[in-house]
């Protein structure tokens, strides 16, 4: 039987304005920060994990000697991020610490302004690096975590149109949209990337790419249109309706939501 694997908090409790509330209880996309936290490790862990005390900063977790995973609390990231992250870590067997590529442009342009949890650092070949404050830790503490480096692999895409005069001189008006992604919640600004850009967009751009790069997914969205009579964006392959959720009859769904 596999030792059970423990989930330390670095609990932030510096107020982002103007919402005047920790990341934590911030809602990020449709829910809560913290419960987003909650439902990710659940799904990855579906055996459980537990919950070791609350970190006030980040030199408390010296005394960790038990396998566990480390994060600030105020760090958002999505499943395929933290996914990347472990599945790497798992197989260099050593404690690890995440980390973007510093000329990455997806988080050069929405994750690295104005925050100040971020370190500058290099990897093994001696490319700039950011390190942020998640941590795998196979065996408890080692003050000398190697850094696992999360490619965001983004795509330059524009999900609207706009007037000429708007772009001017600086090209097309879009947005870079990762495959994986990750910020540190710290200003209104990170909760708009988190929620539109790293959120919405980025869900609408991984489904246009799995419907040009997946024929056997094509070809069941459209069976679905066809049995339920519905254009393919309105069908339940494209849009998923979440437990509990009550829609009002006349309400009218376009597309994948």
């Amino acid at each position: 039987m596999n030792n059970p694997i423990y989930r330390y908090v670095i609990e932030d409790k510096t107020h982002v304005p103007p919402f005047n509330e920790p990341a934590s209880q911030l809602t990020i996309g449709l829910k809560p920060l913290s419960i987003h936290h909650e439902d990710l490790f659940s799904a990855l862990f579906p055996q459980g994990m537990l919950l070791g005390r609350p970190l006030e900063r980040r030199e408390d977790f010296a005394s960790i000697r038990e396998a566990a995973i480390v994060y600030r609390d105020n760090l958002w990231f999505d499943q395929e991020f933290i996914t990347y992250f472990l599945d790497e870590a798992r197989r260099m067997k050593r404690a690890c610490r995440a980390a973007f590529p510093a000329d990455d442009k997806a988080f050069r342009t929405y994750t690295l302004p104005l925050t100040t949890h971020l370190e500058k650092a290099r990897d093994a070949q001696g490319s700039p690096i950011y390190l942020i404050d998640l941590w795998y830790l196979p065996d408890g503490f080692d003050p000398n975590p190697t850094p696992v480096v999360v490619p965001s692999d983004a795509k330059e895409k524009g999900f609207y149109s706009v007037p000429d005069f708007m772009s001017m001189e600086q090209g097309d008006l879009t947005h870079f949209l990762p495959m994986r992604a990750a910020v540190s919640i710290e200003s209104w600004v990170h909760v708009y990337f988190a929620s539109v850009i790293f959120g919405t967009f980025t869900r609408a751009s991984r489904f246009d790419d799995r419907v040009a790069n997946h024929n056997f997914f094509s070809l069941r969205l459209l069976w679905r249109a066809i049995l339920e009579m519905k254009q393919v964006l309105s069908s339940s392959t494209a849009v998923k309706v979440g437990r509990g959720t009550v829609i009002h009859p006349t309400a009218v769904i376009t597309g994948p939501a």
